[in-house]
């Protein structure tokens, strides 16, 4: 996972600038370490053949969304959500 010291691209990328910034309270924190959850290997605002900057604000791919919205329980037997209410999917 990638912590400003491994990442060269920390201080200006979007989806850290989201996360610390949390402009919507479901969002789960950064650790203490600023462990943005995605290894640089994997991290797809690196990747020259994908037209996702840097900079973007938020998260803009699959794997971001999932790891900034933990899985939250459901009753009744329902698969789990990301955000509440349901309206999603």
């Amino acid at each position: 996972m990638a912590t400003p010291q491994e990442c060269n691209c920390y201080g200006e990328c979007g989806y850290t600038k989201w996360r610390i910034e949390r402009p919507y309270a479901g969002i789960a924190p950064l650790p203490e370490d600023g462990d943005c959850g995605i290894s640089l290997e994997a991290c797809q605002r690196l990747h020259p053949q994908i037209p996702i900057t840097i900079d973007t604000y938020g998260p803009q791919t699959h794997r971001e969304t999932v790891v900034a919205f933990p899985e939250l329980p459901n009753e009744n037997g329902r698969r789990p959500r990301r955000l509440p209410g349901g309206g999603h999917q």
